[in-house]
């Protein structure tokens, strides 16, 4: 922005960007959040808001990421905005996957990050946005004990509780996502 826009930028007042602030997109929201730094501490206290907002009145689909974990689909809900790391954290409701070895040794278990398209078109398809999430199996790890994992792809970050069972000779795991962090920008692009 130039010193022209800039100061006309000031004279409009507080309360009515405040209300122009809240009927725009999430999406419109963080670009202006990357090009005017005049009223970026504004605009990322709006974002705070509205992702506080979305995880208690959000129950579409649509406001959701969604990740594949181990060959399941789940949900992940925006919940908390970090406006200093402007990552989102996302609770993850699920259950436990199950995963069962034959024999115990070191297992990879892969996670993705899926994007929906918003087209009207492709409004049921979905494309991966990540597919650099892995979370090993440690055969060390004695049985019933529930080891709190981290692991962290190209763009988002995962918080997971594996518990290893022992069930007929069958050495089985129990995987549960509980928290995903992903940076702002790629949250408003799903």
């Amino acid at each position: 922005m130039n010193n022209h826009n800039t100061s006309q930028l000031s004279n409009i007042p507080i309360e009515v960007m405040c209300m122009i602030m809240q009927q725009m997109e999430i999406v419109d929201l963080v670009r202006i959040e990357r090009t005017c730094k005049q009223i970026q501490h504004m605009v990322l206290r709006e974002i705070q808001k509205r992702i506080e907002n979305w995880s208690q009145t959000s129950h579409s689909a649509d406001d959701q990421l969604r990740m594949l974990v181990h060959l399941s689909e789940q949900e992940a809900k925006p919940c908390k905005f970090d406006p200093i790391t402007r990552k989102v954290t996302c609770n993850v409701p699920m259950d436990p996957v199950e995963i069962r070895l034959c024999w115990d040794h070191r297992r990879q278990v892969h996670c993705q990050l899926l994007e929906r398209q918003r087209k009207a078109q492709n409004r049921d398809k979905v494309k991966l946005i990540n597919d650099g999430i892995v979370f090993t199996l440690e055969p060390s790890t004695p049985v019933g004990q529930t080891t709190e994992c981290f692991t962290k792809g190209k763009f988002c970050e995962i918080d997971a509780a594996v518990t290893k069972e022992q069930d007929c000779g069958e050495t089985m795991y129990a995987l549960k996502v509980t928290a995903l962090r992903v940076p702002l920008e790629l949250l408003a692009s799903c």
